[in-house]
């Protein structure tokens, strides 16, 4: 049913591909630098988001506009690695406003690393075993 060996023509993240073919060793190290990115990927999006929340605090929609901007800003990140898919970019996009929500319920990052993390082992689990 689904021929996770078969990448050539799916139009997604390289680090599928990369983790379909690679050796053990390889699928580890591939691991740990993707969750150093999405920590970083997270950090780089607070330091945007959060200044700009603090300056525009008295506005009604400060939340939206800063959510908003944040789920572009992913969009952006993530141009090179979807192939300039827009359409995937788009859909990334969308996929960060829960973890910039998590940011606000849990009052850290952690909650949105945590999710992060999450979300993206689920999407790459299958390569990880093959």
């Amino acid at each position: 049913m689904f021929d996770f060996q078969n990448t050539d023509n799916v139009i997604g993240n390289g680090y599928i591909t990369q983790l379909v073919h690679a050796d053990i060793v390889t699928k580890l190290i591939l691991l740990v630098l993707l969750l150093i990115e999405m920590t970083g990927e997270e950090l780089l999006l607070a330091s945007v988001i959060l200044p700009m929340l603090s300056y525009l605090k008295k506005w009604n929609y400060s939340w939206i506009f800063s959510v908003f901007i944040g789920s572009l800003l992913f969009s952006l990140m993530h141009l090179y690695a979807y192939d300039f898919n827009i359409c995937f970019c788009v859909i990334a996009g969308l996929s960060h406003i829960p973890m910039i929500q998590a940011w606000k319920v849990t009052n850290s990052l952690r909650g949105g690393i945590y999710i992060h993390i999450f979300y993206n082992m689920i999407s790459i689990f299958p390569a990880l075993l093959l």
